[in-house]
């Protein structure tokens, strides 16, 4: 996987952005417009900075990254990537589905993080709109990242979970080439 398209600019989505990003991938960094101030921050300076200290303390990965799409606009972000990855609450996956749900394509996964069951929530938003898309949902327990946003575009990686359980719906999805794309995407 060259890209992936992030979905929520909150803390996790701007730390995700930025160590895909270092991880040599491509990304496109998605959020609602109403919720646009990384987006806007990540436009302007071209990238993300992850800050070197915090406190005092040191922090992991940092750097500049640069970001190749940061939108608000949902068929971008849809269009962007084969795989995507939304880490926001669990109380935002819902709108934030419905946003990109018009524009989903056979063949994408969606990861969610924190997954909370969320794919199986998703997956009844996406019956009950009519639309026949075959997508693989992905629940993550958690998120890898300890992280907050220090400031426009910055962020602060206080950790990584070295182990994250994923979860795949429907089970019939669950095959070696879906499995190696989530892998990458984690």
């Amino acid at each position: 996987m060259s890209r992936v398209t992030i979905i929520g600019a909150g803390n996790g989505g701007v730390a995700a952005a930025y160590h895909m990003a270092r991880l040599g991938r491509e990304v496109c960094l998605y959020d609602l417009p109403q919720f646009d101030r990384q987006v806007r921050a990540v436009q302007e300076t071209g990238g993300i900075r992850a800050m070197e200290e915090r406190n005092g303390d040191p922090l992991l990965f940092a750097g500049f990254e640069r970001i190749t799409k940061a939108t608000t606009d949902a068929k971008e972000a849809a269009d962007f990537a084969d795989t995507m990855v939304m880490v926001c609450p669990s109380f935002a996956q819902e709108v934030l589905f419905e946003a990109i749900l018009p524009y989903l394509r056979d063949g994408q996964i969606l990861i969610t993080m924190p997954g909370n069951f969320a794919g199986f929530v998703l997956n009844r938003v996406l019956k009950e709109s009519g639309r026949d898309v075959k997508i693989t949902f992905a629940d993550a327990i958690s998120i890898p990242w300890a992280t907050r946003i220090s400031g426009p575009a910055q962020v602060d990686i206080m950790g990584l979970k070295q182990f994250l359980s994923v979860s795949i719906f429907p089970k019939t999805h669950a095959t070696a080439e879906t499995k190696h794309r989530i892998e990458e995407a984690l």
